[in-house]
């Protein structure tokens, strides 16, 4: 990245007292041949789109009229935006650059836009001088970006953090074999460099950026979550809410599946879980006593319905009992009687996981003190996962699972 920067830094530097070209004579793009040579491809991009900037002295309406000469149709994924990112006085160029490929068999480039293959280039020009100079955002290691983007639009620019900076989200729409979505990455400039401060994606999504709190920093709320696939299982869209933490908003706070009958054990433990953020201790009983008698059918095989709840149901059944006791102790605060049978039935079902309800009861049997047992069980959790009944369902610690459901942030 340096060394192309330098490059084309000494290419425009040296094209400073040549006067600029006439239209007709500003070249056609570069043509992408797939797999072939990346790196040469996103230098000369870089360099026609530098060109193409200057020549328009960065004017959206005669950038817009070189791409339409191309065969290039004005959409949402074809912008040009001026900024002061930085807050040096001074408004930054933000472009959307189409991918030139030429497809098999055909003569001329085209730059196709479908939904699994409308590809662009993100660039931030800095004007030095009488010079704009390119800074393209290739995506970070880990982030699992790349250097195109497919369909990406500006989904805002604000200080979205309240922290007297401009961000940036740039919102991609993809599409695998069955399902589509979104992803959203929020940027920030700060004058030499790109800052990714948060990386977020749900599939079949409806995306909002609200001050749920009114403390200023917004939130971004996505609705949605499903799989388009008949053979993904029972599904329900969740509410996932992401939170600024002071540094970054990879902070999931909240994740609330919608409001249906429950037809699983983990959707029943989910529900349940709920009810008793809710305080509908009667609600939450009978939800985890249905989760129970679910994960004992069959003659007490509990691995005999695994495929249909789709993760382990010992796990399952040691949550569901855990929190059958628990909820019995909120309920039942006067006689132990129902809550020291789920935990006599934790231990007889035994299994590694017996040893949560076990940290429990044995800090709860001496102090009495419900709040210091569960975070002893929950050290006895560790990192344990509670996985989801799909792969596009979040996953859940049990840590944060156990007793009263454990987030940071529960929104009502």
């Amino acid at each position: 990245m340096f060394i192309l920067l330098i490059f084309l830094s000494l290419l425009l530097a040296g094209c400073q007292t040549i006067p600029v070209a006439p239209a007709q004579s500003l070249s056609s793009p570069p043509v992408w041949l797939g797999g072939e040579n990346q790196y040469g491809y996103l230098m000369a991009a870089t360099y026609h789109a530098t060109q193409l900037i200057n020549q328009t002295d960065a004017d959206e309406t005669a950038y817009l009229a070189y791409l339409a000469d191309w065969g290039v149709e004005q959409d949402e994924y074809v912008w040009l935006r001026h900024v002061d990112l930085d807050n040096d006085g001074q408004q930054e160029v933000l472009l959307a650059y189409p991918q030139f490929q030429r497809p098999s068999g055909a003569v001329n480039a085209v730059s196709d836009c479908w939904r699994v293959d409308c590809k662009r280039l993100f660039f931030l020009f800095e004007k030095q001088a009488r010079i704009y100079l390119p800074v393209p955002y290739l995506g970070l290691p880990g982030t699992r970006t790349y250097p195109f983007k497919n369909r990406p639009s500006l989904f805002a620019i604000d200080d979205i953090n309240a922290d007297g900076r401009i961000e940036v989200v740039l919102m991609e729409e993809w599409q695998g074999a069955h399902t589509e979505g979104v992803t959203l990455t929020i940027l920030r400039w700060d004058g030499a460099k790109w800052e990714e401060l948060g990386w977020l994606t749900q599939s079949y999504s409806d995306v909002r950026l609200i001050d749920i709190e009114g403390d200023g920093p917004q939130e971004f709320v996505l609705y949605g979550g499903t799989v388009g696939s008949a053979g993904a299982g029972f599904q329900r869209k969740s509410t996932d809410i992401y939170k600024w933490n002071g540094v970054d908003y990879n902070n999931l706070v909240a994740s609330i599946p919608d409001a249906i009958t429950s037809e699983t054990p983990y959707w029943k433990i989910v529900d349940g879980n709920i009810a008793l953020y809710q305080r509908r201790y009667a609600a939450a009983e009978r939800l985890f006593a249905d989760a129970l008698s679910m994960l004992t059918a069959a003659d007490g095989d509990v691995d005999s319905i695994s495929e249909a709840t789709g993760t382990s149901d010992r796990r399952l059944l040691a949550l569901a009992r855990f929190q059958a006791m628990y909820v019995a102790l909120l309920r039942y605060s006067h006689d132990p009687t129902i809550a020291t049978a789920h935990y006599v039935a934790s231990q007889s079902e035994g299994g590694v996981y017996a040893a949560w309800a076990a940290a429990f009861w044995d800090v709860w049997s001496q102090t009495g003190n419900l709040n210091d047992a569960c975070a002893a069980a929950r050290v006895s959790v560790g990192d344990t996962m509670m996985e989801g009944y799909n792969y596009a369902t979040n996953p859940l610690y049990f840590r944060n699972m156990l007793c009263e459901p454990h987030y940071t942030w529960p929104p009502e």
